[in-house]
C-alpha cells in the first residue's frame, strides 16, 4: 500500500499591517544523504507569500531551517543584525535563533525544516563546506546561481497520489541544488551588529580565504589581485557594505579570535604572538587589548 503525504492547505495569516498572507506546505519524514555517513531527515517543506509592507512576528523554531527567496527581496532580522536578502539568496538558521522577516514589496519565501544526523565513526574532516553548514548549522547566508523555485514547486505539488519514492527523488535533487549555494557562505556573526548588510559572493569568498590563512602573514592587496581579481579600493568598498568592517579590521579580528582560542588552551603568549606573525610580544599585547578590551593574562585564566 502506498503511503500518502500529509499536505497543508493554504491558510491566511494576519500580520501587524493588517494584510493577509498565505502559507502552503507538506509535512513528512524523509531521509536524504548529504555526504558519506551524513544524513538529514526532512520534516517539512513549505512556502510563505509576503504582501507589501509585511512584518513577520519575531519567533524561533526547535529545528534547523533553510530558507530560499524565490521572488522579491526581504530583510532578515536575527541576532541583533539586519540583512537584505534578494531573489536567489539562501539562509540557514540553527534551532533556537529568534528571527523575523520584513518585506517592502511582495515576496515569496520557501523553507525547509530538518534534523541532521552524523553516523558514529564518520570522518568529520572529510565533510565539504556545504555538508558542514547543514550538519552543524550556524546563522549563514549564501546564494544560488540556479533558480530553485521549480524544484521547490515540484516538491510542493498538491497531489494525494504522490508516493514517498517520488517525493524522495524530488527532494534529493532539491538538497543537492541547495548545497551548491552553501559553498561560499557569510556568517551573520561576521556582520557588525546594527549594520544593514547585503550578501556578496566575493566577500564570502574572501572571508573564507582569510579564515584559512589566519596564521599566515596575509597581504590583502595580493589576495584581491590574485584570488578575487579586483582592486583593493573596490574590495574595501563592497566588504564594508556587506560586513560593516574594513578588510584590515576584520582580518585583525580573526587573528585575535584565534589568539583567544589558543590562550584559552594555555598556549604561552609568546608562542601565540609568533604564530600570528608579531615580532614583538608587546605589539601583540597591545593589539589583543585593543581588539578584545582586556589583557592576555585575563584570557589565560
Amino acid at each position: 500500500m502506498k503511503k500518502k503525504l500529509r499536505i497543508f492547505n493554504p491558510r491566511p495569516c494576519c500580520n501587524i499591517y493588517g494584510t493577509r498572507a498565505h502559507i502552503r506546505g507538506v509535512t513528512f519524514s524523509l531521509r536524504v544523504k548529504v555526504f558519506s555517513g551524513a544524513w538529514i531527515f526532512v520534516t517539512q517543506v513549505g512556502c510563505r507569500s509576503f504582501n507589501q509592507h509585511e512584518l513577520m512576528k519575531t519567533h524561533m523554531h526547535t529545528l534547523p531551517e533553510i530558507f530560499y527567496v524565490g521572488q522579491g527581496s526581504l530583510i532578515l532580522l536575527a541576532d541583533g543584525r539586519k540583512f537584505t536578502i534578494d531573489r536567489g539568496s539562501m539562509i540557514i538558521l540553527p534551532a533556537g535563533v529568534f528571527h523575523s522577516f520584513e518585506s517592502e514589496k511582495p515576496a515569496e519565501l520557501y523553507y525547509i525544516n530538518y534534523v541532521a544526523r552524523l553516523d558514529k565513526g564518520a570522518d568529520r574532516s572529510r565533510l565539504n563546506q556545504a555538508a558542514r553548514c547543514m550538519l552543524f548549522p550556524r546563522v549563514m547566508i549564501g546564494q544560488n546561481s540556479c533558480n530553485l523555485r521549480p524544484l521547490f514547486e515540484k516538491t510542493l505539488e498538491r497531489t494525494r497520489q504522490t508516493t514517498r519514492s517520488v517525493m524522495k527523488r524530488n527532494f534529493s535533487a532539491l538538497v543537492q541544488a541547495i548545497m551548491r549555494g552553501f559553498k561560499n557562505t557569510l556568517e551573520i556573526s561576521d556582520i557588525k551588529a546594527g549594520n544593514a548588510a547585503v550578501y556578496n559572493p566575493r566577500v564570502a569568498e574572501s572571508i573564507r580565504y582569510m579564515r584559512r590563512n589566519v596564521l599566515q602573514d596575509l597581504n590583502l592587496s595580493d589576495m584581491c589581485r590574485d584570488h578575487l581579481g579586483m582592486s583593493m579600493r573596490h574590495f574595501s568598498r563592497i566588504f564594508k557594505r556587506s560586513t560593516g568592517y574594513s578588510p584590515r579590521d576584520f582580518s585583525l579580528q580573526l587573528k585575535m579570535k584565534s589568539a583567544a582560542a589558543m590562550l584559552k588552551k594555555k598556549v604561552p603568549a609568546k608562542v601565540v604572538a609568533e604564530k600570528l606573525g608579531y615580532d614583538e610580544i608587546y605589539s601583540f599585547y597591545r593589539a589583543f587589548h585593543n581588539a578584545t578590551g582586556h589583557g592576555v593574562l585575563v584570557r589565560q585564566r
